[in-house]
Order: C-alpha cells, then structure tokens, then sequence
C-alpha cells in the first residue's frame, strides 16, 4: 500500500468515527487490532493494566461478525467441545442452518483457521453431548443440533463464568434408590 493510500484509508477511517466519544473511539480502535491479531494499543494515563485489560473484546452480536476467524477470535473458546459449539453457533447466526454435519464443521473450522480433528470427532462431540452444549441423538442422521444451553453459552462467551452460570436447568437428578 502507498502512502497516498494510507492518507485517503486514514480520512475514510476518521469520516467513520468522528461522531463517537474518545471512549468509544479508542475501543473500536482497540477492537480492530484484536481483530487483526494486534495488542491494541494502550490507553494513557491508565498504566495499572495492561492494554487487553483496559480493553475487552467487543461483544458479538447476531449479524455483527460474519468471518469465522474474527467470530472464533471474539468467542476465544478453550476447548474443542467450546469450539464445535461456537462453529456451530456460527452457522445459525450467520448461514441460517439448524442442523450441522461432521462435514459442516470441517468446513468451518477450515475457513476459522483452526485444526480440525476427524479422527476423534465422534469422541469430541460425544463429550460436548455430555456437557450439554448439543441435543443427545443425531446418530443416525449424522446431524448435530446445538443446544438451547449450547446457544446461551456461545452467546455469553468469551466471559467465562456468566457462559457456565447460563445453564437454566433446575431439575434436579433423583439418586438411586439402594437395594436392601
């Protein structure tokens, strides 16, 4: 890129956010780095935290994010069970589809940059099952549906404990009853 690009680039940026606050400023700013892999760079006179510390990860919101790098980025999940679910996620936000195949998820783990592992997929999403974050079944058909918790969870996300407190089942399992 030539520097006249940057100039014209750098005037459209502005044009872009020159009605919003200095607070909002710098966290879109902020954000935009994140999105790019980049620490954001550090707010002044706020030296007590590190930069990623004065600046969250900008909430997702339906329709916000519709690149799985950058919704995979926000979302940070830890795990591969975290990782089908927001592939998952992804795919009814974005491409409207309910039901997700083994196939599905290699695709979208592809364009998010991320491993896909096939040998042990039946495994990982045996796990993820067990966790709550998809409806038990779907083995016949090979389709997985994510869960009412699964949705709530990616949604809360990357906060973790308001992601591990959405889980609205109160019901609680009875005990086995001893033989005598």
């Amino acid at each position: 890129m030539t520097v006249d690009n940057i100039g014209v680039l750098v005037g459209k940026v502005y044009e872009l956010l020159k009605d919003l606050s200095p607070q909002d400023i710098t966290r879109v700013l902020g954000a935009v780095a994140t999105l790019f892999g980049n620490d954001p760079v550090p707010v002044p006179g706020n030296a007590t935290h590190s930069p990623r510390d004065s600046l969250p990860l900008p909430r997702v919101e339906t329709g916000n994010l519709s690149d799985p790098v950058g919704y995979f980025a926000a979302k940070d999940p830890k795990n591969k069970q975290e990782e089908l679910a927001v592939a998952a996620r992804f795919r009814e936000i974005v491409r409207g589809d309910q039901k997700h195949s083994k196939k599905d998820f290699e695709n979208i783990f592809g364009e998010a940059r991320r491993n896909f592992d096939a040998v042990n997929f039946a495994f990982d999403m045996r796990n993820a099952k067990k966790a709550g974050l998809f409806v038990k079944g779907g083995k016949a058909s090979h389709m997985h549906h994510l869960s009412y918790f699964g949705q709530n969870f990616v949604d809360a996300l990357p906060g973790r404990q308001k992601a591990s407190s959405a889980n609205t089942n109160s019901r609680k399992k009875r005990k086995a009853k001893l033989k005598q």
